[in-house]
């Protein structure tokens, strides 16, 4: 289902279930209303693209015309019907909260409101709406008799501008009704949930219930008594210390304390998983940081030795070198690179290999066919490669070899590295740079990669598999 669209098959079934009083009744509702809000599915469903294809203004004029325009004509046609109407208002306020929501995700102040003052915020959009069904609920027998006003699910725009005084007199009261769970929710949320339950026990958070019901119920009862609407609602009886009175409290505590249990549950856990992107990314750092060294140094002590015989070759050297530096400094900080800025790093390193030893070496770079925009975790793949020269090709005394293969198919990379090794060489899987690697694939693919090294004494074959479906990131 496309965007917002479901949301308006949901107040479709609602609006069928809320005016029927049998099947039939509710299968013919929900054929009519969905036929109805047709329009306004087809305006959810194509939403984004209006906004991209039209100005601002001429998105506003198709808003106004499908909710206004096209629900007053339907409404009218209908005869005036007071439950489309209702159902139509209900679409344009729905419309109005999505379209708000859809902007506040664009200013940083607005992400910050509290859940508190979400629900202050609710609380006086329902207190509206049902005084707005309260007014228009009044003359009508079915909502309206023998001195008491039920609230239906009607909405009468005539009644609420004819009785507009009594309409804000009615949401007044109503939220001053709402405030007081409000304040009991409030209570149970900051202090006897995480003061009592959390730190004492079941037994003194039920001992807390007690008291705040003992307290607040006969103090919120007569408040409530005073208000006016109460005559016309009976909201509670007349008597602040019926015991009746009690359970409306007591059910505020119990309704909200699965969802203050869960509050409390998500930040805790936001917390921890805060603690723990931030655990890896230092752990990322330090592996990063320990790369690179053995390498820089051992050049710069070649770069020495160079610069002693007056080399021809040390002003190649130093800038081969600045721009594995700069590399190394610069994109090896991000979180992805492309292949393509791998290959380039791989290419100059080998270079500069070339440059600085003092033998011959058989190194052979078979990239061909490979998806040089595909993005990776920089300086994954050159420590296979500073493994092999580190391990196979310098300490060797013969001819050496070192073969390197790229090959990538869909968000498949495949690299791999095969060198010589002296026979006397031992441990050379058990270096710092493949352990190095281990621990950054774990905790940037994991699950999604595959690391193989074998060696037959003479060989060492090193390959690494990555899915890059999934994001290489300690964010995610």
């Amino acid at each position: 289902m496309k965007r917002d669209t479901w949301i308006y098959l949901v107040v479709t079934i609602w609006a069928a279930i809320w005016f029927a009083t049998s099947w039939q009744q509710y299968f013919s509702s929900l054929a009519c209303y969905a036929v109805l809000l047709l329009p306004l599915m087809a305006f959810a469903w194509f939403r984004q693209a209006l906004k991209t294809k039209l100005l601002w203004w001429q998105y506003i004029a198709v808003w106004l015309t499908v909710f206004v325009g096209y629900a007053m004509a339907a409404v009218t046609i209908k005869g005036g019907n007071a439950e489309l109407g209702t159902l139509f208002i209900t679409c344009f306020w729905l419309d109005l909260v999505l379209e708000a929501n859809g902007y506040i995700h664009h200013f940083k102040g607005l992400r910050k409101i509290s859940l508190d003052l979400a629900i202050l915020l609710g609380i006086v959009l329902l207190t509206g709406l049902g005084a707005a069904m309260a007014v228009s609920g009044i003359g009508d027998p079915r909502f309206d008799h023998d001195g008491i006003l039920l609230i239906g699910g009607v909405f009468d725009a005539g009644k609420i501008m004819d009785n507009f005084g009594l309409f804000l007199g009615f949401w007044l009261q109503f939220f001053l009704l709402w405030l007081a769970g409000f304040l009991i929710y409030y209570i149970n949320h900051y202090f006897l949930v995480p003061r009592l339950l959390k730190e004492r026990g079941i037994v003194y958070y039920a001992a807390g219930v007690a008291g705040t019901v003992v307290v607040l119920y006969p103090v919120l009862a007569q408040l409530i008594i005073w208000l006016p609407f109460n005559e016309r609602f009976q909201v509670i009886s007349s008597q602040p210390f019926d015991a009746e009175n009690a359970w409306g409290v007591f059910a505020v505590l119990i309704a909200t304390l699965p969802v203050i249990v869960a509050i409390h549950w998500f930040r805790q856990h936001s917390r921890i998983a805060t603690l723990e992107k931030q655990q890896v990314q230092a752990e990322l750092d330090v592996l990063k940081q320990q790369i690179n060294p053995h390498f820089f140094f051992n050049t710069l002590n070649n770069l020495y030795a160079l610069s002693l015989t007056r080399s021809a070759k040390t002003p190649e050297v130093i800038l081969q070198l600045s721009e594995l530096m700069r590399y190394v400094i610069y994109e090896g900080q991000k979180e992805q690179v492309t292949l393509r800025a791998e290959v380039k790093y791989m290419e100059d390193y080998l270079h500069l290999q070339k440059i600085r030893m003092h033998k011959s070496v058989d190194v052979q770079l078979d990239y061909e066919g490979y998806d040089p925009s595909l993005p990776v975790s920089p300086l994954l793949l050159i420590i296979l490669i500073e493994n092999a020269f580190k391990h196979g090709v310098e300490p060797a005394e013969g001819a050496s070899f070192l073969h390197i293969k790229l090959q990538t198919e869909k968000d498949e990379v495949y690299f791999s590295c095969r060198n010589s090794v002296e026979p006397a060489v031992k441990g050379t899987a058990k270096g710092i740079g493949l352990e190095n690697l281990r621990r950054r694939l774990q905790l940037l693919y994991p699950g999604n990669h595959t690391l193989h090294t074998e060696t037959d004494g003479h060989t060492f074959f090193a390959s690494l598999k990555l899915q890059l479906h999934a994001a290489a990131s300690p964010h995610h």
